[in-house]
């Protein structure tokens, strides 16, 4: 149903132009409305995209700045996701139709970014100055395995459609050409991911297109990654995909004097690098000692029962799917004594 409706913006355009078939010249042109598709800049200097449908399109954008940009893809000015653009770096974006109307499309917005790679939001960059065109849009499938929608997250029509044809709440972990997971409400789980490859891998998670956290995994190497349910809705979910994958030849050449580091070019696929070895769902969440324990009755050993799965691994900060238990155990903290919790 949801295409049914989207299929609206070029059923609009087709009314049109069967209307002018039928009226003068003249008349015709007082009725037309553009549909607007692919790229343009707005009077306020950000960028907009938009397909027709069913097709998605796709765009390569160079920063050309000189200095690192956080630029934020919104939808009616609500933020959906962001991407940070080394310089000089070129990402390959994937972008739907936004939805039935021919006003619908996403904006992209960029921003100066700080050393840790916050924007700067009064430093506000024009796009048509910022972002060069490395490769003009092209219509492509959905489902181009070249370039991929990522963490700016222009995929709202494909979105709602994925979740309207859920039958039934489905948490637990799914592999596909990146890994979806989400544990049962209230609860945790704990997945272990293998590097089989002999490249050394950057994995970056997102929830709703806002970064997590992100770790590196050695060839060879294997770790234990823990999750929370992510929100009280089907929709919310953890993405973990893979956004570097570099050889020890690589490493060596950026460190070497005046030598350029590796920049990734987009998203890359995970299957090719990563693997999963073992799922855990239905587990308690602790903070304690940053580990799961598996909850209820299990037919092994009592000596069996415990699985450790750190949120930090010894090596980073790990990849932070503990939003909601982190929000659940903000709103519940007491209030400190002397405080009266006034304006909370």
């Amino acid at each position: 149903m949801t295409m049914g409706r989207s299929m609206m913006r070029q059923a609009r355009g087709r009314l049109a132009v069967c209307l002018c078939l039928s009226l003068t010249v003249m008349a015709c042109r007082q009725h037309v409305e553009r549909i607007p598709s692919g790229r343009g800049f707005t009077p306020d200097h950000t960028m907009w995209v938009a397909s027709l449908p069913p097709s998605c399109g796709c765009i390569s954008l160079e920063n050309k700045t000189g200095k690192k940009v956080y630029l934020e893809s919104t939808f009616y000015g609500v933020a959906r996701g962001f991407m940070l653009i080394e310089d000089q770096a070129v990402h390959r974006v994937l972008f739907d139709w936004g939805g039935p109307l021919n006003s619908d499309r996403y904006e992209l917005v960029p921003y100066e970014a700080d050393a840790a790679g916050r924007p700067q939001r009064d430093r506000r960059l024009d796009a048509q100055a910022t972002l060069a065109e490395f490769a003009p849009v092209a219509a492509t499938a959905c489902n181009d395995k070249d370039c991929a929608f990522g963490t700016l997250a222009m995929n709202r029509m494909l979105a709602a459609e994925e979740e309207a044809e859920r039958d039934t709440a489905r948490r637990g972990v799914n592999f596909s050409n990146v890994i979806e997971a989400s544990a049962p409400l209230g609860q945790c789980g704990c997945m272990v991911l293998r590097n089989f490859s002999t490249k050394r891998v950057t994995l970056r998670s997102t929830l709703h297109g806002a970064q997590t956290g992100q770790i590196t995994m050695d060839p060879g190497s294997t770790i234990p990654v823990p999750f929370d349910w992510s929100g009280n809705l089907d929709s919310d979910v953890y993405l973990v995909e893979a956004v570097d994958a570099t050889s020890p030849d690589e490493v060596a050449r950026a460190l070497a004097p005046n030598m350029q580091a590796h920049k990734t070019a987009m998203t890359i696929r995970l299957k090719q690098f990563v693997e999963i070895t073992g799922t855990f769902v239905g587990m308690q969440c602790t903070a304690t000692e940053s580990e799961f324990i598996v909850a209820g009755h299990m037919p092994v050993d009592a000596a069996q029962v415990s699985i450790k799965c750190p949120w930090s691994p010894p090596a980073g900060a790990g990849l932070g799917m503990r939003v909601a238990f982190d929000e659940r155990t903000r709103r519940s903290a007491p209030t400190p004594a002397g405080e009266t919790g006034a304006g909370q």
